[in-house]
């Protein structure tokens, strides 16, 4: 009974397998066939979505190559058209949706440059494998150059400062090392520089220091010139920014000389009157004022206006800290002008004179005295502001000569001195002395 079951379930076994490898064989052809089917289908659908397409790409840089071979002519080239190329490129489409401007090389061969000045840019992927599955058409694949001779020039390197220094502080006279540079470039670009800057920033400073900038470039309206096209031998220059201490001084003129006979200096007017000046705490300290002394006035009988450069007169380590560059002076010059004065015996005080003795006032002939200044100082002046006297002290009897005295001002100057005759005299008994006698004769009481 039990070889019975163990037979029975190996022959179901058998028929298993045999089974299995009939499902396998069965119809092995049509079942082939079907998976090509799908594969020819697979191919035909991708190759329907991957069609050919075509892209414009916008921008490639241009690489300049050989430009040593104009250089070495003493010439210099400037790109004016074509320092970027644009492409057009076909092939399929999951490639060419890839693709950018960093994907491609453009050059151009400048030693290849036609007699017209033109040279052939050439575009190439990156990825070699990219240039056989795409083709690739120019937009416009000619650069276009300008070329020029090469010069030189040499200019000066000027500082120029931006913002304030602290405030009680100013700015010295700020120096460049080097101080002259060289240019390089095409003529036409050279030509137009006409200043080198160093750019430096002052804005807060207070103590010296130095920096290095790179110069600058400019037209002759201001208009920065790109350092691109011009070559200068240096990069850099050290510039050093002095900062001093202020101090506010006053101003102190002095004309020099003397105006012509019968003029006078009647005012000296100036503005401004006070300057800010720099420099180190020692110089400032022995620095009072500024005079100036040498604006010659010598025999002139006109006013006179001049102005004054401030620089040409501070002393050695002293700057102007001020924006008053010049001291505008006007010096104002007057005639003198003449007045006669003819005093009576009433007009003239006898001083000191003696109690016994009388005086007389005798003139000379013709006698007047003369007095100059300006006109609007004598026109006000009388006899009693010059109080005209003369002296009688120590006078004895007889005749004396004495000198008329007036006061003096500094308003006018008396031209003449003049001599007047005082004739002095015993004075007559008075009537005091009658009256004293008078009373000596009253007779006295009686002693009764």
């Amino acid at each position: 009974m039990i070889r019975n079951v163990s037979l029975n379930a190996g022959e179901e076994a058998e028929k298993v397998k045999n089974g299995s490898k009939n499902i396998i064989l069965d119809h092995f052809w049509l079942k082939m066939l079907a998976i090509l089917l799908s594969i020819i289908i697979w191919l035909i659908v991708m190759n329907v979505e991957d069609y050919t397409v075509t892209k414009q790409i916008k921008g490639i840089p241009v690489e300049q190559l050989n430009g040593d071979v104009i250089e070495e002519l003493d010439k210099v080239y400037d790109v004016t058209e074509g320092e970027t190329v644009d492409i057009v490129i076909k092939g399929r489409r999951t490639l060419v949706d890839t693709l950018t401007v960093d994907d491609f090389v453009a050059t151009a061969d400048l030693s290849q440059m036609s007699i017209t000045n033109t040279v052939q840019i050439v575009v190439t992927p990156k990825n070699r494998s990219v240039a056989d599955e795409i083709s690739i058409t120019y937009v416009n694949n000619t650069m276009v150059l300008s070329i020029e001779d090469k010069i030189t020039e040499q200019l000066p390197v000027t500082v120029v400062t931006t913002g304030d220094v602290a405030e009680g502080y100013a700015l010295g006279s700020c120096s460049a090392t080097p101080n002259i540079v060289t240019l390089e470039g095409p003529r036409s670009v050279v030509e137009k520089v006409t200043e080198v800057h160093a750019v430096v920033d002052v804005s807060n400073q207070y103590e010296s220091f130095e920096t290095e900038v790179e110069p600058l470039c400019y037209d002759i309206y201001g208009e920065s010139i790109s350092n691109k096209k011009v070559t200068l031998d240096t990069d850099m220059v050290k510039v050093s920014v002095p900062i001093y201490s202020t101090k506010e001084i006053p101003i102190n003129i002095q004309p020099s000389g003397t105006v012509m006979d019968g003029y006078v200096i009647t005012n000296i007017n100036y503005h401004p009157q006070t300057i800010r000046v720099a420099g180190d705490e020692k110089s400032l300290g022995r620095l009072s004022e500024l005079k100036i002394n040498d604006i010659v006035v010598s025999r002139i009988t006109e006013s006179m206006e001049v102005n004054v450069q401030v620089s040409d007169y501070l002393p050695d380590g002293i700057y102007l800290a001020d924006t008053n560059q010049q001291i505008a002076v006007s010096i104002t010059v007057e005639k003198l002008e003449e007045r006669e004065f003819s005093p009576t015996a009433g007009d003239i005080r006898l001083l000191n004179q003696n109690n016994d003795y009388q005086y007389e006032i005798v003139f000379p002939e013709g006698y007047s005295f003369r007095l100059k200044g300006l006109h609007e100082d004598l026109d006000g002046i009388s006899l009693d502001d010059l109080a005209p006297s003369l002296d009688c002290a120590e006078l004895g009897l007889g005749s004396h000569q004495l000198l008329l005295i007036l006061t003096e001002s500094d308003a006018y100057s008396i031209i003449n001195d003049m001599e007047i005759e005082v004739i002095v005299s015993k004075k007559p008994e008075d009537e005091t002395e009658e009256t004293f006698a008078e009373g000596d004769s009253q007779e006295e009481p009686s002693s009764e």
